[in-house]
């Protein structure tokens, strides 16, 4: 017979999933869930097999298909896709190669064999091939790509300088030497690249992005104001603060998300904004709810008046909610050891 005290564990290990999702449990009476397939090792035999055999279409094809497979072995066939004669192949291997990489954690430890493909692949006469190649290597991180981002900020498709800017703006990348290519994109031709480029900068708190910033906040683009509301974000002074907080009442949800998550990168949390946070658990938008959830409770000492509001969270409409409730609920009790338990 097992003990009460594993009993008592095993029932609430129960409760937790069907509150997050009506899921059953194995081992307790209900049917498993069957696993999911696992790639073998002759779907990649096969799906070379294709390659070298089939015309440009299927080729595509086996492209896409290598990189929803997710699995380590398939990089060195697409390494060798991303010389096809054919644009669309070449496009669609640099992306999947990313992607795969980016999955494994390969090319962040300066990998040739990733890398220079990839590199080579930013400086392909074909656009598709090289705004992929940017994109790829911005996932990847690889500070060894760093001269290669930085000439594509100057690269004749508007679509590539964007996609760089893009990759400029990850961690992996801030570097001294970025700040003035940087700078000069803000007076790109393309609103997207001047957008990218104005949120890489922010990533370095360039005071000279914080003016563009702030009058990228009032624009009225959803889309703009999404990513000008992220980039606000770096600016953590009281003036931001405030704009952030009235940003929460922005008609368009995404704005709004975006706001919470930049106001909760503040430590700690400036006047008014647990209050105007935590109002955002009622927002009828599911990524609000979720990013006011996790903007408070990852907060070094979460607020004790979190735990009435996060045991309701659990019984939010919205799976994603629930689970990041339950998260929220542990961590709250870990800061908190000697509150009972209601």
């Amino acid at each position: 017979m097992e003990c009460s005290r594993c009993a008592v564990q095993r029932f609430i290990i129960s409760a937790l999933w069907v509150m997050l999702g009506g899921l059953s449990l194995p081992g307790i009476g209900q049917p498993e869930l069957a696993p999911l397939p696992i790639p073998q090792e002759n779907n990649l035999v096969r799906l070379q097999q294709e390659y070298q055999h089939g015309d440009a279409e299927t080729r595509l094809k086996v492209a896409e298909r290598l990189g929803q497979l997710q699995n380590a072995p398939v990089v060195d066939l697409l390494i060798l896709m991303v010389k096809d004669e054919a644009v669309p192949v070449r496009a669609a291997a640099v992306k999947a190669l990313g992607e795969v990489c980016r999955a494994h954690g390969l090319g962040k430890t300066g990998n040739p064999r990733v890398v220079e493909p990839l590199l080579a692949a930013l400086r392909d006469p074909a656009v598709p091939v090289r705004r992929q190649a940017a994109a790829a290597l911005g996932m990847l991180g690889d500070r060894s790509a760093l001269d290669a981002l930085l000439a594509a900020l100057r690269d004749g498709d508007a679509g590539v300088r964007r996609e760089a800017a893009r990759a400029l703006a990850r961690p992996a990348f801030l570097d001294p030497r970025a700040a003035d290519p940087l700078h000069a994109a803000l007076r790109d031709a393309d609103p997207q690249v001047r957008l990218a480029a104005l949120c890489a900068l922010a990533g370095y708190r360039d005071p000279r992005a914080r003016q563009p910033v702030l009058d990228a906040v009032k624009s009225p683009q959803p889309d703009v104001r999404r990513s000008a509301v992220t980039a606000l974000g770096n600016f953590t002074d009281p003036q931001v603060a405030a704009m952030l907080i009235d940003l929460m009442a922005d008609g368009d949800a995404g704005v709004r998300a975006s706001a919470v998550s930049a106001l909760g990168r503040f430590v700690p949390l400036p006047p008014r904004a647990f209050d105007a946070i935590l109002a955002r658990f009622q927002d009828a938008d599911a990524a609000v709810r979720l990013a006011a959830l996790s903007s408070l409770c990852t907060q070094p000492h979460p607020d004790p008046r979190l735990r009435e509001p996060v045991l309701a969270a659990l019984r939010d409409a919205d799976a994603g909610v629930r689970a990041q409730a339950s998260v929220a609920l542990i961590r709250l009790s870990a800061s908190q050891p000697n509150q009972k338990d209601k």
